[in-house]
């Protein structure tokens, strides 16, 4: 299993995308998001950084990373509100759009 493979670990409800960026700005030393169209929150980590965006679904925030960043994903989610979680992959999905 290639750890640095760029991997979907869930989806978060778009509508929250506010108050997920206040969660994760107040937890984490180093993070940047916008909106414009799409929206995209980037929680850098000292091995490499963990994106959440929309720019694969309409719908979901798809949160995103190398393989090697479980731990850092399950930090986040467990930051997360119930209600902001749509899916969470036990056996995370491979991002076909974008290579490792």
């Amino acid at each position: 299993m290639n750890q640095d493979e760029i991997v979907i670990f869930a989806e978060l409800n778009r509508s929250c995308f506010p108050d997920i960026c206040q969660t994760m700005e107040s937890h984490f030393p180093l993070v940047q998001y916008g909106s414009q169209c799409d929206d995209w929150l980037w929680i850098h980590h000292s091995d490499g950084k963990v994106e959440i965006d929309s720019f694969n679904s309409l719908d979901y925030l798809e949160l995103r990373g190398p393989r090697k960043q479980f731990g850092l994903v399950q930090v986040i989610l467990n930051l997360c509100q119930t209600d902001w979680i749509v899916a969470r992959y036990l056996i995370p999905k491979i991002d076909l759009t974008r290579g490792t």
